[in-house]
């Protein structure tokens, strides 16, 4: 159990932080890249200069660790339907669905009308349709679990209410994609599931009594 903890802590920090990092460096590296209108994926989509380096050394292991992540920290917490459910959620569809995107990155400029679209760009906006379906209410499933967690009356109520606020966010995002904002919704979406991921990390792995 000790090493299933360290397994968490260190997966759901460094996870997170590696999305993080690469989606801010790939708009970084991209003349005239506009956070606010534009998808993350923009930024290592099949055009772009970097983008192989970007998939590959920030967005696949950022994957990979926030799905081994999901996988230890269910073993970490006291057993509930809703605790499996929840963690599958994000382990599967957030974790391995970024590792998913790796593989099959966007069309340019991500293709948003689907003229002609490559079979990667069809794979990939399912995985992302699956995501932001998902995901926000596994936040929520883990946000009931965490009721009953010792001293899970905090991480609970930062599920609730991240997974609410990721659950509105991902169904304006994918009601109008198109929309001169949509790049800042998506990442509200995407940074509510990623912050709650650290502070369960954290509130796991920070002491050995913790759960």
């Amino acid at each position: 159990m000790p090493s299933q903890r360290l397994l968490v802590l260190v997966c759901g920090l460094f996870g997170p932080l590696l999305f993080v990092t690469a989606s801010i460096v790939g708009g970084l590296l991209i003349p005239g890249y506009d956070p606010i209108a534009q998808f993350i994926s923009e930024s290592y989509a099949m055009d772009t200069q970097h983008g192989v380096a970007l998939r590959f050394f920030g967005f696949l292991p950022s994957g990979l660790l926030i799905a081994v992540f999901a996988w230890c920290a269910t073993r970490c917490v006291p057993p509930s339907r809703q605790a499996r459910i929840g963690f599958a959620g994000i382990g599967i569809f957030y974790g391995l669905g970024t590792v998913t995107t790796v593989f099959f990155p966007c069309d340019a400029g991500c293709n948003k009308e689907l003229i002609d679209p490559s079979a990667a760009q069809l794979i990939h906006n399912l995985s992302g349709l699956l995501t932001y379906l998902t995901v926000p209410v596994a936040l929520l499933l883990l946000g009931m679990a965490a009721r009953t967690w010792p001293h899970g009356a905090r991480i609970s109520r930062m599920a609730l209410v991240l997974g609410a606020l990721a659950l509105v966010s991902a169904w304006m995002f994918l009601a109008d994609p198109g929309s001169p904002v949509a790049g800042a919704i998506q990442r509200i979406a995407e940074g509510c599931i990623l912050l709650w991921i650290v502070a369960c990390a954290w509130h796991i792995g920070r002491t050995r009594t913790s759960i």
